[in-house]
């Protein structure tokens, strides 16, 4: 008989995910990395087995990492022990980091997206406009590589989009026809779940993400897409959260109908990108 594990504290979750992400980025082993503190890697590979290092330790860690001074102080910050260890509101310098670092981590992940396109499914083209479109304080620069996970990365994405983020046009249209070319090679692979909420049955309510975590399976959920609040369970906790999602899924159109929308829309971005090219030419409405 099997159990479900136990909640991890959310920073536990949250920084582990960031840790892990920080040493495939710098080809640095995690072991290794403990070890110059002279600890075992249990509590980045298996947050919440035991507690994290001393704050001191943290900051030496992310120092060795390449981390600016900022986004060090602000995940420090996250170590600091709260009477709701479960929940957490990260809004400080490296929030998107930490956030895509989890996205990245998480085996399964479904995604409520009511406004923008998810960062896990970004081109730096896409971050690039969206960074100029959205006010400069809710967001943080956009990624200088493509945050697209790798063909042979093990992980299932399901994402829920509202159609009018691809009614409205962010960045012209070969910034929204790369979008929806990507979105739907990803769906063509096999490699992302697309569920398209037609303008027609209403908007969704919120952006959401429920992101499974190796290596005990733990849910951490992360609501809001600046400086979201992060849960982590107990289950009961997170049954609300768990329920937008499903709801979600159940009203927005199937996988064939939202391929079918989704390649009327790249086909209208795609028609507005070769009028450009011809001079005069105006662009046409929908």
């Amino acid at each position: 008989m099997t159990t479900n594990p136990v909640p991890a504290p959310a920073a536990h979750l949250l920084l582990g995910a960031y840790l892990r992400a920080l040493c495939a980025t710098n080809a640095v082993d995690v072991d290794h990395l403990a070890g110059c503190l002279g600890r075992d890697s249990d509590w980045i590979t298996e947050p919440g087995s035991q507690p994290g290092p001393p704050p001191e330790q943290f900051t030496a860690l992310l120092s060795l990492l390449g981390v600016t001074p900022s986004a060090i102080n602000s995940a420090r910050a996250l170590l600091t022990p709260s009477p709701h260890p479960h929940r957490l509101i990260d809004a400080a310098p490296g929030w998107a980091a930490r956030l895509a670092a989890c996205e990245h981590a998480a085996h399964t992940l479904r995604i409520c997206a009511p406004l923008t396109v998810p960062g896990i499914v970004q081109t730096p083209a896409d971050a690039e406009a969206l960074a100029t479109a959205l006010p400069q304080h809710a967001i943080e620069a956009g990624p200088s590589a493509s945050r697209l996970p790798p063909p042979d990365h093990p992980q299932h994405i399901t994402l829920v989009l509202n159609e009018a983020v691809l009614l409205t046009e962010v960045g012209g249209p070969d910034v929204m026809a790369e979008r929806t070319c990507i979105l739907q090679q990803l769906a063509d692979d096999g490699r992302l779940d697309l569920r398209i909420l037609p303008q027609h049955r209403g908007l969704l309510p919120r952006s959401l993400r429920e992101m499974t975590l190796p290596p005990h399976g733990h849910h951490l959920y992360a609501d809001g897409d600046q400086g979201p609040l992060y849960v982590s369970g107990p289950p009961a906790a997170c049954a609300s959260l768990r329920q937008i999602l499903d709801n979600a899924i159940s009203v927005a159109a199937g996988p064939e109908d939202s391929r079918r929308l989704l390649q009327k829309h790249r086909q209208h971005y795609e028609e507005q990108r070769l009028r450009q090219m011809l001079p005069g030419s105006p662009t046409t409405d929908r």
